[in-house]
């Protein structure tokens, strides 16, 4: 049986990302990528987020968030923290 490797990572978008449904897109992408976590405003006006999960769905969670919700304008993705956890 093939372990999976699980990460958790901790990231904040900039951009126009707040008021415009983007962090509703994001909970939607994390259920159908079957990632754990939360997102949330900041009051500088951007969304902060962690995620837990297989690796490689956090890299397309992560990938998600570069692109942005269709009303969205994302300006850039920073990765604050990141860790293995199996």
């Amino acid at each position: 049986m093939k372990r999976r490797k699980m990460k958790k990572v901790r990231v904040v978008i900039f951009g126009r990302v707040q008021g415009v449904g983007f962090r509703n897109w994001v909970k939607r992408g994390m259920k159908k990528h079957k990632v754990e976590g939360r997102v949330w405003n900041n009051d500088d006006g951007t969304v902060g987020a962690e995620f837990e999960g297989e690796a490689e769905e956090l890299e397309m969670m992560m990938e998600r968030c570069k692109k942005g919700s269709p009303l969205a304008r994302v300006g850039g993705v920073r990765l604050l923290k990141s860790a293995k956890i199996s």
